[in-house]
């Protein structure tokens, strides 16, 4: 059997695409976790918010007024609409292409890559319709900008909520560790 160290580990870990760190001492653990928990709530609401803020009223506006297709009145419009969601993208939902593009580099799939993939051919396909139209027959210009940024937003807003709750899991689980272990009952 070979042997390998904490770091080499980690550092196999990090290069499969997914976040590791060594474990030294339990309290500095779990305030890492804290601190870490705390800040990854923050970001994923900060970007749930950016992405919500775009996404929704795009949505309502082509639910009770426009109709989200290209037309000669509206092309300026819709491009700027593009620009702002591919921001959207960019900045709230960039962690998924940076996380779908490990994974395809390491020949796997992972939600991230979904993700990715749904909001990027979604903009891909309104940006194409909204610069070239006359490619695409009438019926078939439709936009779908705010799918992209309400998919990144409400994914985010799904993280968020999972962020928000992870301190509380583990306050919980080493609490019934630590029970266990005081009282010898076995840990299920």
């Amino acid at each position: 059997m070979g042997s390998a160290s904490p770091q080499d580990l980690v550092q196999a870990v990090e290069k499969a695409g997914y976040g590791a760190e060594a474990i030294e001492d339990d309290a500095k653990r779990r305030e890492r976790q804290q601190e870490t928990a705390v800040a990854t709530m923050k970001r994923f609401r900060w970007q749930a918010i950016v992405a919500l803020a775009v996404g929704i009223p795009v949505m309502v506006w082509g639910m009770i007024g426009d109709n989200m297709m290209v037309t000669a009145d509206n092309r300026s419009l819709w491009l700027v609409i593009g620009l702002i969601t591919l921001a959207v993208m960019v900045f709230a939902g960039g962690h998924f292409y940076r996380s779908a593009w490990k994974s395809l580099l390491n020949g796997a799939a992972t939600m991230d890559t979904l993700v990715a993939l749904g909001t990027g051919v979604a903009w891909l396909y309104s940006m194409s319709v909204n610069l070239w139209p006359q490619w695409f027959p009438m019926e078939a210009r439709h936009l779908y900008y705010e799918a992209s940024a309400m998919i990144i937003g409400l994914i985010n807003l799904g993280h968020m909520l999972e962020a928000r709750a992870r301190p509380a899991f583990f306050k919980g689980a080493g609490e019934i560790t630590r029970f266990n272990s005081a009282d010898g009952a076995p840990g299920y």
